[in-house]
């Protein structure tokens, strides 16, 4: 392939290793390379660097040019300094609305991200715009193939840092262990749980202050490595610790020096930190990762399919340089949330026509399709769970839902089977007694599903852990009244028609039907347990269960709807989040549509052990590729169609006779008024009615400088012209020169 950077010395494609040696580097120039994420993107048009893109990569367990970055950043430290000011700065119960007030933002947050945010440091932006600059030739032959990477690195010297991409990580980190330790200690509950809202409110201003430390293109690149860049919270911990931690912990997966890490994004979904991450620099990375502008290689802890022969740094993505089957696509939550969506629908059809025809031959055809889509789209659940934790995981809307349908598929293909074995008919058949309890959770999480955005799905899903939460402890208390008055029954329990005594199942269903208010049988009933204990145990049972319990119940469940109603913006970008979050996925078994996912697993998870990691990718890619090619087609058309749209003449298939029909509402000039830029003259004549420096907000403060209107800055030019006039014509009358 010809240079691309003739003499532009700044300029870098971003699929090159700067670490690997010579051997290595003539081996690696494959066509898979060079069907990469990012060939070459020029995002800036300005002087100075005009090439973004991905900077490196680890090839035979190397680090990437990212991690020489990150290696002079002391995590371990940076973990403990945090966690020492919080708790020396933070001593009272306050709580988040007092941690957000103007008082204690002007003497404890404001002091404590000037210390430590340095706005002169050399951060992540400055590095790649000003000190980092890679030139790489790629040259190909028939038969061969080499590439030649040169980088050139150059720091500041004499210089300090105290600030780093990874401090929003440490404040995250921090807040997760307070909360966890508020939990534990109930003496000082409210003292942590303070200290847990300082260091979300600290992590919120960092990331505020990158934001606008680092504009354009270059800040959006260091704002991602900030989120999803994957950190060690013991990096540059003493070798004692560092040895003494790692110790009882559990094996990883091989990932190249990439093990053990998190992103802060992960930190703030696992603290559930929804202020951080509605915040505007917070949003904007998340947007861009929705929309595939950022890419990065996921950090999991586990993967069933591993490959993990590359990995990619964060990067910006540009689809006019990219090519037509990039597999790295399927990993956009974008893409991913829509291919999840169809494999679901698909999965719920297909148990409806086995449903629909249990009792006709058709069954035979449909059964075995639904199981094997069903076993294919299980695993995917499996892989989502074990990638990332249960306690990420269960954040997701229909992660419930989820679980639920797997145990009854799972009950269902037990006593299937055992029919089959046993040569029961459809008609006696116990596992499709059983399988028809999906049909109310495939169709609530369809509904989840196509909208996850809804706050009554949202609220839905945050009352239900209260709900069951608090009939899990009633359901303890039923059973201690059920056992009490079984055991006053004057004969063995067992109803006959002499001592006609309450059997084991009434005296349950007589309990139940006092809990939900329906029946007062049990109550009426209850002498026949004891004369005495049997009617206290059953009004006792009846005030708690049927009053009281409702009672709490409606109250918990009304207090936390409105407080999501009182922050929906945020509970909703949360979720938005967890699904974006969850969208990038590090698995490859992700990558195989389901049911290919089953042959991917029984085929290429035995070859992994007798191939090399070099040919077990490119046969994974290979697969990906034939599997999954007229998707990568669909998302390559559409990408360069839409993900970065240009000024271009108004296409005539739309409009006819000058007239668009996309405009044909009542209200169609309010967004045609915004659909155009506006030109340069008003821009400056705004510019001279309203100068936006004059414009000063402090954080969560008032306004201290207004901005003049016109006809205010009239009237004080009027009135100073009229007093110079007046000062120039005054005479003193006779009284005022007899004074003088």
């Amino acid at each position: 392939m010809p240079s691309t950077f003739g003499d532009a010395p700044n300029e870098f494609s971003g699929r090159d290793s700067l670490d690997e040696d010579d051997a290595v580097a003539a081996t690696e120039a494959d066509p898979e390379e060079s069907l990469g994420l990012l060939l070459e993107s020029s995002f800036i048009s300005d002087a100075g660097l005009n090439m973004f893109g991905e900077i490196g990569r680890r090839t035979n367990h190397k680090l990437d040019v990212f991690l020489g970055i990150h290696r002079t950043i002391t995590n371990y430290l940076c973990v403990c300094r945090v966690r020492r000011l919080v708790m020396t700065a933070i001593e009272d119960p306050f709580t988040a609305e007092q941690l957000r007030g103007p008082r204690l933002n002007k003497l404890v947050v404001r002091p404590l991200v000037e210390r430590l945010y340095d706005a002169h440091d050399l951060s992540l932006g400055e590095f790649v715009e000003h000190h980092f600059w890679v030139a790489a030739t790629t040259t190909t032959a028939a038969t061969t193939a080499t590439t030649t990477t040169t980088a050139t690195i150059t720091t500041t010297q004499g210089r300090t840092s105290n600030s780093s991409p990874s401090l929003v990580y440490c404040l995250l980190t921090n807040r997760i262990q307070f909360q966890r330790s508020q939990t534990s200690r109930n003496v000082q509950q409210s003292v942590t749980l303070a200290r847990a809202t300082l260091c979300e409110i600290l992590a919120i201003k960092v990331l505020r202050r990158f934001h606008e430390d680092n504009s354009g293109l270059p800040g959006l690149l260091l704002l991602a490595n900030v989120l999803v860049a994957g950190y060690d919270p013991f990096q540059g911990a003493p070798p004692e610790i560092h040895r003494e931690a790692r110790l009882a912990q559990w094996p990883v997966q091989d990932r190249g020096g990439h093990e053990r890490k998190l992103t802060a994004l992960e930190l703030a979904v696992l603290s559930e930190s929804k202020s951080f991450l509605a915040s505007r620099a917070c949003v904007k990375v998340v947007t861009s990762i929705h929309e595939g502008r950022v890419t990065f290689t996921p950090l999991s802890f586990m993967d069933i399919l591993p490959d993990h022969y590359k990995h990619h740094p964060v990067a910006l993505y540009d689809p006019s340089k990219a090519p037509v089957l990039n597999h790295y696509r399927l990993k956009v939550p974008r893409s991913r949330n829509i291919i999840e969506l169809y494999q679901f629908v698909l999965m719920t059809v297909l148990y409806f026509l086995a449903m629909a025809h249990r009792n006709s031959p058709w069954m035979e055809v449909f059964e075995p399709l639904f199981c094997i889509y069903t076993l294919g789209w299980i695993i995917e659940f499996v892989a989502a769970i074990i990638e990332h934790g249960w306690e990420v995981h269960s954040q997701a809307l229909w992660s419930f839902l989820d679980v639920a349908f797997s145990f009854i598929f799972l009950c269902y293909s037990v006593t299937r089977l055992t029919d089959i074995f046993m040569e029961l008919p459809s008609a006696y058949s116990y596992g499709l007694d059983i399988i028809c309890l999906a049909a109310p959770i495939l169709l609530t999480r369809l509904a989840f599903t196509i909208m996850p955005d809804n706050i009554v799905f949202i609220s839905m899903h945050a009352m239900l852990k209260d709900f069951f939460r608090l009939n899990f402890l009633v359901m303890w208390c039923f059973a201690g009244f059920s056992m009490s008055l079984i055991w006053l029954l004057k004969e063995s329990g067992n109803s006959d028609e002499a001592t006609d005594n309450p059997s084991y199942l009434t005296t349950v269903k007589w309990l139940i039907w006092i809990w939900f208010g329906l029946d007062a049988t049990g109550i009426e009933k209850s002498t026949e347990y004891h004369s005495i204990f049997g009617p206290l145990l059953t009004i006792s049972f009846a005030f708690l269960g049927n009053i009281l319990f409702l009672t709490i119940l409606v109250a918990i469940l009304t207090n936390r709807f409105s407080n999501i109603m009182a922050d929906a913006d945020a509970e909703i970008q949360f979720r938005r989040t967890v699904l974006t979050f969850q969208g990038v996925k590090s698995d490859s078994v992700f990558m195989y549509p389901v049911p290919f996912n089953l042959l991917a697993l029984v085929c290429l998870l035995p070859l992994k052990f007798f191939v090399s990691p070099r040919l077990f990718h490119s046969i994974n890619v290979f697969f990906i590729r034939v599997i999954n090619a007229p998707t990568l087609a669909l998302i390559y058309l559409y990408e360069r169609q839409h993900f970065n749209p240009r000024p271009r003449a108004r296409s005539q298939m739309w409009s006819l006779f000058g007239f668009e029909f996309s405009r044909f509402s009542p209200h169609a000039d309010l967004d045609a008024v915004f659909d155009l830029d506006l030109p340069q003259s008003l821009l400056q004549e705004l510019e001279k009615m309203d100068p936006l420096e004059q414009v000063s907000l402090l954080e969560g403060e008032p306004m201290l400088q207004t901005v003049p209107s016109p006809m205010s800055v009239q009237t004080r030019e009027q009135a100073g012209r009229n007093m110079q006039v007046r000062a120039r014509t005054w005479q003193p009358s006779a009284s005022t020169a007899t004074s003088l």
